[in-house]
């Protein structure tokens, strides 16, 4: 290679929720001066990506850029990320430029640096940045709006974007903190076969393979994010298999999916005061901010 020891090199590690799972993350470099394999820096491999990174400006008048990054979506790559991971909300990417001479050995044939001596800490920057928004999305890039850490332009107390009539909260997950029997689907509307009894956390309830399950039966499925539990209502009578499991796309023939409209409808369909359910008190623990709409007295 015709590198100097100086050759600066950047490395990009896409966070795809860093909030909940900040150790999940797509590592990778823009393929810089003719580097077109993937490169190992401080233990860590990162693919050759194509990458353009624009309007990261650093000045002393209190401006505060909002860069945008295009990264390659060939084979749509990143699409399939973005379906995957809730479209990288909560989402960071984090820029670590350094030199040629401090990569890893093992990226050379003969096993050492011929540049320098490796160093994982030998930084010239670190930059992280906050995903605002996806402002591009084609079959050859998906665009990225970024902001600053510290920008803090779009933020209120609670530290929370002001939604009037919607609630973020995730449904069974945190701040929800809905554990009870399934209600109704997405749209508020009914199951077409009213749910058996239910119970979030017994094991009887998990979805397993080779199970003959009817109409009415109620399964959830583990998940390893928030939240930690999808439930579904089984809509025709037959057996489980990996081919109509409930998060798939045959599923929906089977399954029906719990789940809330995030308005206060779907709201209060759950916290209502019910003797069916006397542990629910009647308050409304809504994600929104009511406050935002005007309402009429009475």
């Amino acid at each position: 290679m015709s590198l100097s020891p100086t050759a600066i090199l950047s490395f990009y590690a896409l966070y795809y929720d860093y909030i909940n799972t900040p150790d999940e993350y797509f590592s990778f470099h823009g393929g810089t001066n003719g580097l077109n394999g993937a490169i190992v820096f401080g233990g860590i491999t990162y693919q050759p990506v194509p990458v353009e990174i624009e309007s990261v400006e650093q000045n002393s008048l209190n401006r505060i850029s909002r860069p945008k990054i295009r990264i390659s979506n060939v084979g749509n790559s990143i699409s399939r990320l973005l379906k995957r991971k809730n479209d990288f909300k909560n989402g960071r990417i984090v820029r670590i430029k350094t030199f040629l001479k401090f990569i890893d050995d093992v990226n050379f044939d003969n096993g050492q640096n011929p540049y320098g001596l490796p160093d994982p800490n030998a930084e010239i920057s670190r930059e992280t940045f906050i995903i605002n928004q996806k402002t591009a999305e084609n079959k050859q890039l998906v665009e990225f709006e970024l902001t600053y850490p510290f920008d803090l332009e779009a933020f209120d107390t609670p530290g929370r974007i002001i939604l009037g009539r919607h609630c973020p909260f995730q449904y069974r997950g945190k701040c929800c903190n809905y554990f009870g029997p399934p209600v109704c689907k997405g749209d508020d509307s009914d199951f077409s076969t009213a749910p058996n009894d239910y119970d979030s956390f017994s094991s009887e309830n998990l979805w397993t393979e080779g199970e003959i399950v009817e109409a009415g039966d109620v399964r959830h499925t583990e998940n390893a994010k928030d939240p930690p539990r999808t439930v579904y209502v089984c809509k025709t009578n037959h057996t489980t298999s990996s081919l109509n499991h409930p998060a798939t796309l045959n599923g929906a023939n089977y399954w029906e999916k719990d789940d809330c409209s995030r308005k206060f409808l779907g709201c209060q369909k759950r916290f209502v005061l019910d003797t069916l359910n006397p542990s629910y008190l009647g308050y409304l623990p809504f994600g929104g901010f009511p406050a935002t709409d005007k309402y009429p007295y009475g």
